[in-house]
């Protein structure tokens, strides 16, 4: 069996072909797909994928990049969304400090708040940690995020940092660039 644990079909590079190529993925061997969002529209697409592929789950959370874009409406429509059958997870969220596409206070505010929400739902989490280690786990710590756990997707951290979050119920997926 093989699962694509971290998917973005719904990204706009597959506009023109979204289908077949999942439906391609699928046909390969490919036997589960989750598909993390990235911002609202995102969201609002992975649940669109989640109906349509028996095959497919979904996460739904605001990506740092666009944590500038959120509001406090956009935490009740992403509950809304994670009430959805097939939506298993709340991310794709966390700090990026690498790229700064959103003001640094936004990401931290946003990304405490999407814990909460997980934790709300009893969700795990997916982080994405860019060049934001202490700060992630500050967040996780004081949120309390190891009690719904997760997986760190985005993780170039030190070993030492690594056995923290391991001890904070997270796992980790290596991803070689």
């Amino acid at each position: 069996m093989l699962f694509d644990s971290h998917a973005h079909y719904d990204n706009k590079r597959f506009n023109e072909d979204r289908f077949e190529i999942i439906k391609k993925a699928y046909d390969s061997g490919v036997t589960y797909i989750l598909n993390a969002s990235a911002d609202m529209a995102s969201a609002e697409e992975t649940i669109t994928l989640t109906c349509k592929f028996d095959f497919v789950y979904g996460a739904v959370g605001v990506h740092p990049h666009s944590a500038a874009e959120m509001d406090e409406n956009d935490i009740a429509k992403l509950k809304n969304f994670a009430k959805e059958d097939k939506i298993v997870a709340i991310g794709e969220i966390g700090l990026d400090y690498y790229y700064d596409f959103s003001p640094r206070e936004q990401q931290r505010l946003w990304f405490a708040k999407q814990i909460n929400l997980a934790k709300e739902l009893n969700l795990p989490i997916i982080v994405h940690d860019r060049d934001a280690h202490k700060d992630v786990l500050d967040i996780i710590k004081s949120e309390q995020a190891r009690d719904v756990g997760g997986v760190f997707h985005c993780y170039s951290g030190s070993v030492e940092m690594l056995r923290d979050v391991l001890d904070n119920n997270f796992a980790f997926l290596w991803e070689e660039r």
